[in-house]
C-alpha cells in the first residue's frame, strides 16, 4: 500500500474503505469496497438489474468519492467531533 493512503475494513468486516491521496494534487480519493454477496450466487433479476446499471450509466454503482481540500477539512471537522 502506498505511504500516503490508508485501507479501512469495516468492524463487520464484509466493507471497507480505501483513502488515497493524490501525489501533486490536493484533492483525496475515497473508495468503498464490499466483500460480495456472502457466497450467495446472484439472482437472473439481480443480474439483470446489473446489466441495466451498466448499460444505462456505464458503471454499476458509484463507489469512489474525490474530496477537493475544503471538504476535506470538512470531514475531518466532523469526525473529530464524534469521535
Amino acid at each position: 500500500m502506498k505511504e500516503d493512503s490508508v485501507f479501512l475494513m469495516c468492524d463487520c468486516h464484509s466493507h471497507a474503505l480505501y483513502v488515497e491521496k493524490f501525489k501533486d494534487e490536493e484533492e483525496v480519493c475515497i473508495s468503498l469496497f464490499e466483500h460480495g454477496y456472502d457466497g450467495k450466487r446472484m439472482t437472473w433479476f439481480e443480474r439483470l438489474r446489473w446489466c441495466h446499471r451498466i448499460i444505462i450509466h456505464g458503471h454499476p454503482w458509484t463507489d469512489s468519492v474525490i474530496l477537493n481540500t475544503e471538504n476535506q477539512i470538512k470531514l475531518k471537522e466532523f469526525l473529530n467531533e464524534h469521535k
